[in-house]
């Protein structure tokens, strides 16, 4: 079975640019505008539990109002997507959830209270041929 991989196509002249199709997989495939996400992250600010996609990049979790869980997208679906996860404030517990049986650095989940804290999350095959799963980078 082969893994599959994105790949930046170019569209034809008739597209406007700055576009691009997204190969997702096989059958599969998405607009992209590359020229706005290469200027600046997809950043978001979330305060309930959430999953999060692969147009995500960078993401503050409030927890005033209670522990929250953010859970990250199958890695595979996502190879080599790097999240900026980060606690903005003191109260309550944030926890990341790998995706289904999914570790995170060989933990199903990663947890903390520290304000301010924050990891960076990279998919990638933890174990050949192809188990996927996150590392914190």
């Amino acid at each position: 079975m082969a893994i599959e991989r994105f790949a930046w196509e170019p569209i034809a002249d008739t597209t406007p640019l700055p576009q691009v199709i997204r190969k997702v997989n096989t059958e599969m495939a998405r607009w992209a505008d590359i020229l706005s996400r290469m200027q600046r992250p997809n950043r978001r600010l979330v305060s309930a539990a959430t999953t999060l996609t692969e147009w995500d990049d960078s993401v503050d979790v409030d927890t005033t109002s209670g522990n929250i869980t953010v859970t990250l997208p199958p890695a595979a679906s996502v190879p080599g997507k790097q999240y900026h996860i980060k606690k903005s404030v003191a109260a309550n517990t944030l926890t990341v959830d790998g995706n289904g049986s999914e570790t995170i650095d060989g933990a199903a989940t990663l947890a903390w209270t520290t304000q301010y804290q924050s990891y960076l999350l990279e998919s990638v095959i933890v174990t050949a041929p192809a188990t996927w799963g996150w590392k914190i980078r």
